[in-house]
């Protein structure tokens, strides 16, 4: 295809994508319709070109995807998305959209956000991407609204506010996948921080946009080391260890009630942060901030546009929905190794209204011929019988997903978790009942005084007052 065809099928979607928006190229009927009324312009104003459909849906792709303003797509270009066409559809032209937007976010090729034109990320097949989420983004929203207690009503996502934050939170994962490491550079007598508090952790890095902030219960933050560092944890300014880490260790950090735990891979090593210690990660050194924070070992595979393997039976639709909520059926273990989970356990995402799994409270009916287990109600709805601390058995769940806004209705107490065994000698079961934090404290079930632990954080929705 010669440059004069090329000017003619770009002056031909210009025309008639004129006025579309991104959401119009995710629908599936919505391209094969435009490439039939670019081949019929083509064919008007040049009779002898006959371009191969896999050409001529390739350079369509690329003139309604391409940066605006930067001329006709390269030579280079259209010859390597042909390629990658050609090899992967499978004889199926029709999807040189998918590779293109794939291509066009920087698949395939080294580009940088900061590149402008060609050369760069464009910011329509971002859009397009973000467009393609959509509807799981919608799927899982609705999905929690059914799960959890005083969250948004189903209906609040029809309505344009709701779809307006839908829109802006399939954007932030887009953008997630497309550039999902960021770099951090620490000079000799730098460090990033991580205090442990009772809310979550006070975290500070000598990075100006991201200086200083309290990260809430429930969040990660994960790193790679590009170089070695020195990890110190330290109490009170007194350093109570110190670890010298090799290049390429993840620093995977969690962040709970009074404490973080902090997962160093591949090594399988572990440490705990106590209430009021805090870790410093310190410089010189260049590591890798990453923009999905879930953890989970497949992150590079399932959450980033370059683990998208475009020779199996997995569309790159399919792909991104996977990444929203999950490989599996919306379930709440499943859905917390998902790219949008840590999202909403970090901010809120758009809504702000943040969303964790965590451990709640859930009570066993002291009847002894119900036994049923709650956590949303005070009072059992098979037999009537009302919670009461002195006889209720109180367990914990850590397979709830709850919000937790600032004025939400769940909120943590401390519990003391009995592990008294019942029997002759204490050869019997544990008692495992929880029970109100004192230093005095008695479980109100077996009557025994066991070891005092660190408090257990467990989440209520009003079945004991606020502390």
């Amino acid at each position: 295809m010669n440059e004069r065809q090329v000017s003619s099928i770009c002056e031909a979607v210009s025309r008639l994508f004129r006025g579309r928006t991104a959401a119009s190229l995710v629908r599936p009927e919505y391209f094969p319709s435009l490439v039939a009324d670019v081949r019929e312009h083509l064919s008007s104003v040049d009779p002898k070109a006959k371009p191969s459909e896999i050409e001529l849906h390739c350079v369509t792709a690329l003139c309604v995807l391409g940066p605006p303003q930067s001329g006709n797509p390269p030579e280079d270009m259209r010859r390597e998305l042909v390629r990658i066409v050609t090899k992967y559809s499978k004889n199926k032209p029709g999807r040189a959209l998918e590779f293109a937007v794939a291509y066009g976010c920087g698949k395939w090729r080294e580009s940088q956000p900061r590149d402008k034109g060609w050369p760069g990320q464009w910011p329509l097949a971002i859009n397009v991407m973000a467009q393609a989420m959509v509807h799981a983004v919608r799927e899982v929203n609705i999905w929690l609204s059914g799960i959890i207690p005083f969250y948004h009503s189903p209906d609040f996502w029809s309505g344009a506010e709701g779809r307006e934050l839908i829109n802006m939170d399939a954007r932030y994962l887009a953008l997630r996948l497309v550039n999902p490491l960021r770099s951090l550079h620490l000079g000799e007598k730098e460090a990033i921080e991580i205090q442990c508090v009772e809310e979550g952790a006070h975290y500070s890095t000598p990075v100006e946009d991201d200086k200083e902030k309290l990260i809430h219960a429930g969040a990660r933050y994960v790193f790679t080391s590009l170089t070695p560092v020195v990890l110190v944890r330290s109490a009170n300014t007194v350093t109570r260890e110190q670890r010298n880490l090799g290049k390429d260790m993840n620093i995977d950090i969690l962040i709970r009630e009074g404490e973080a735990r902090i997962k160093l891979a591949p090594e399988s090593r572990r440490i705990t942060l106590k209430l009021n210690e805090h870790v410093s990660i310190q410089g010189p050194a260049r590591l890798e901030q990453w923009s999905c924070s879930c953890g989970n070992k497949n992150c590079a595979q399932r959450h980033r546009l370059a683990g998208w393997d475009p020779s199996g039976k997995v569309t790159l639709w399919s792909f991104l929905a996977s990444a929203v909520k999950g490989v599996r059926q919306l379930k709440a273990k499943s859905f917390t190794d998902a790219s949008y989970y840590p999202l909403l356990a970090l901010n809120g995402g758009a809504s702000g209204e943040r969303i964790r799994k965590a451990p709640v409270l859930v009570w066993e009916c002291s009847n002894p011929a119900c036994r049923k287990k709650y956590h949303k109600s005070g009072k059992c709805p098979v037999c009537q019988t009302l919670f009461d601390p002195e006889e209720s058995r109180i367990l914990k769940d850590d397979n709830q997903l709850i919000a937790v806004s600032q004025n939400g209705v769940y909120y943590p107490i401390r519990m003391q978790h009995c592990t008294a065994r019942k029997g002759p000698k204490g050869k019997g079961t544990t008692c495992n009942n929880y029970y109100r934090f004192s230093e005095k404290s008695v479980c109100p079930l077996c009557k025994s005084s066991p070891k005092l632990r660190r408090p257990t954080y467990l989440w209520t929705s009003g079945l004991w007052p606020r502390p």
